[in-house]
């Protein structure tokens, strides 16, 4: 969890490549997806392939191919201040994913579980769809949901953020990745940030409290494929 402005991020492809400690984090975790993940990403791309084919057959007056193209999406999840949001954005980077961010999704500071039926109602489902994801973009300084932003079909999508490997998004979700670090380093880090550190200090035991009683619920660690510790 982050606060403030830098929760009004963008929908995004994943940015230019560098080879900083992100980086090279998430070159780890891709190989270690491995084989599951390139062979995934190849009917993803064979899947759309073949949907132009049809829709230009039915241009043509031939019945066309329905069949959705479900996007492969990672899922990384773990308690604030972990690192989730550097290696998100270094993982769609590595993968040339789509990347989509929890914290534009919560409904305020107790919006947590809200947070994972909007990710479901607005962004996993109508990828698993081939569809575009469409979700409206909460703005913490109003208070209010915003503008709709837009993601198009992606072969791999990126969910970072608290929530993005609940129970209630496994039937979507390819791979689960859990990211940790000790107390002390999250807490610092979250609370150090330039940008919304001292927005966030005033919640972070409240935050602290949801995100506790969610992974117990839904037992994330035990589920993740993948771990990752960022100390």
């Amino acid at each position: 969890m982050s606060g403030g402005s830098s929760r009004e991020r963008e929908p995004e492809r994943g940015p230019e490549r560098d080879r900083g400690p992100g980086a090279i984090a998430a070159a780890r975790l891709a190989a270690e997806l491995g084989a599951g993940l390139r062979a995934e990403r190849a009917r993803a791309r064979a899947c759309r392939t073949q949907a132009e084919v049809g829709r230009a057959g039915a241009r043509a007056g031939r019945v066309p191919d329905e069949r959705a193209c479900p996007a492969w999406v990672v899922a990384l999840d773990g308690p604030s201040g972990a690192g989730k949001t550097t290696l998100g954005r270094a993982l769609a980077a590595e993968l040339d994913a789509g990347l989509v961010h929890m914290d534009a999704l919560y409904p305020g500071w107790d919006g947590l579980l809200g947070g994972v039926n909007r990710l479901v109602e607005w962004v996993l489902r109508p990828l698993a769809a081939g569809e575009a994801a469409r979700w409206r973009r909460y703005d913490w300084a109003l208070e209010a949901y915003a503008e709709w932003r837009e993601l198009p079909p992606s072969p791999v999508v990126v969910v970072e953020g608290v929530g993005a490997g609940a129970l209630a998004t496994r039937p979507y979700v390819s791979a689960l990745i859990w990211v940790e670090a000790p107390l002390a380093i999250r807490k610092a880090r979250a609370l150090g940030r330039p940008e919304d550190g001292a927005a966030y200090a005033p919640h972070w035991d409240r935050w602290a409290r949801q995100e506790e009683a969610y992974f117990t619920a839904d037992r994330v660690r035990d589920r993740a494929d993948v771990i990752v510790d960022t100390t």
